[in-house]
């Protein structure tokens, strides 16, 4: 049986990308993860709504987390992102994601970002590759 509060608390500990953009894994299990990130002002694009790219950050890194329940290392393949509706006047945007399909050498995941609300900010779909090394490896 899989720890998966060890794998969260190696998430937030190791990942500085992630503490940079305040993204934080706050649960998992198998094949899926949730986390969040707080709406802060060194986040925001010209009209008060969280960037793109920290949209698409967060997508990402909710993924993979999902897809590292696995027991492996995981690398992104793709990504594809609608942005459905802007990011703000919320605390949090919060993120959401499950496998689709799991093969032996690719994932494919689903990821939804909401805000306080539960209203949809964003959907994604990603690929992941299994790198063949098992997690957590301190020299990966």
């Amino acid at each position: 049986m899989t720890d998966y509060s060890v794998m969260m608390e190696y998430f937030n500990r190791r990942n500085t990308f992630d503490q940079t953009i305040g993204f934080q894994v706050t649960e998992m299990g198998d094949g899926w993860a949730r986390g969040r990130i707080e709406l802060k002002p060194e986040l925001l694009n010209i009209i008060n709504s969280m960037h793109g790219g920290v949209l698409c950050s967060l997508a990402d890194s909710i993924s993979g987390v999902a897809a590292y329940s696995s027991g492996y290392y995981m690398t992104t393949m793709s990504l594809d992102l609608h942005f459905l509706n802007p990011a703000w006047k919320t605390k949090y945007v919060n993120a959401y994601a499950h496998a689709i399909k799991r093969g032996h050498t690719t994932w494919v995941l689903d990821a939804e970002l909401t805000n306080d609300d539960g209203q949809l900010v964003a959907r994604a779909t990603s690929t992941y590759f299994n790198m063949g090394i098992p997690f957590p490896d301190e020299e990966v």
